[in-house]
């Protein structure tokens, strides 16, 4: 057993490349190694790879990593905002997440652009792409950040639920905004704004 001076995980000696010169082994072991190469090609720009490789291929060739939210993150070169990008058929900048759909989706349908379900754009995972236009993906991403809007706002802390039953109380006559701001824990200007509707405004009665 050995331990990745880089990682720090202790691995068996078969993890780490043997130097025969030396009658040693690496201090790094071999997936930190390959990590840092690809962390140098990506650094270089797009590095040149065989023209032979075929698309998927060339997807396996950098790798990913998968996240938390299941997103497979690429891990070769990538554009200023994000986006993986690889050679392909001669062109220079192909897209990664698009090659990604069509290496497990699909033929990508005329007209269509592929859109990210996770607003991730490293992300290559075929369950978080989709084919759509322009105009989709912008209402995709107005939707998505009033939801995070709604559910994480940094000065609320109350949730879609507790607002639709706060002006449902008030509106029957139940409560008042001192009593509903007691019984939820914030303050009477608060649950004023939400019943005038000047707060949380996306979040039904219904």
């Amino acid at each position: 057993m050995k331990t990745c001076t880089l990682c720090g995980e202790t691995k068996a000696l078969s993890e780490f490349y043997y130097v025969r010169t030396r009658d040693t082994y690496y201090g790094r072991c071999k997936e930190c190694r390959r990590q840092r190469e690809r962390e140098k090609h990506a650094a270089e720009g797009l590095r040149r790879i065989s023209p032979r490789l075929s698309l998927v291929e060339r997807l396996n060739y950098y790798g990913w990593k998968v996240t938390d939210t299941d997103c497979w993150e690429w891990l070769g070169p990538v554009t200023p905002e994000g986006y993986g990008e690889i050679g392909y058929f001669g062109k220079k900048h192909y897209r990664v997440h698009r090659a990604a759909y069509e290496v497990w989706v699909g033929p990508i349908p005329d007209g269509k652009q592929i859109n990210h379900h996770c607003d991730n754009p490293p992300c290559i995972n075929p369950e978080h792409l989709y084919a759509g236009t322009h105009e989709e993906n912008m209402r995709d991403v107005d939707e998505r950040k009033r939801r995070r809007y709604n559910e994480t706002h940094t000065n609320t802390k109350l949730s879609q639920e507790d607002i639709r039953e706060i002006k449902k109380i008030y509106s029957e006559g139940l409560l008042t905004q001192y009593m509903l701001a007691e019984l939820y824990g914030s303050s009477q200007s608060h649950i004023s704004s939400i019943i005038r509707g000047n707060k949380r405004r996306y979040v039904d009665a219904n």
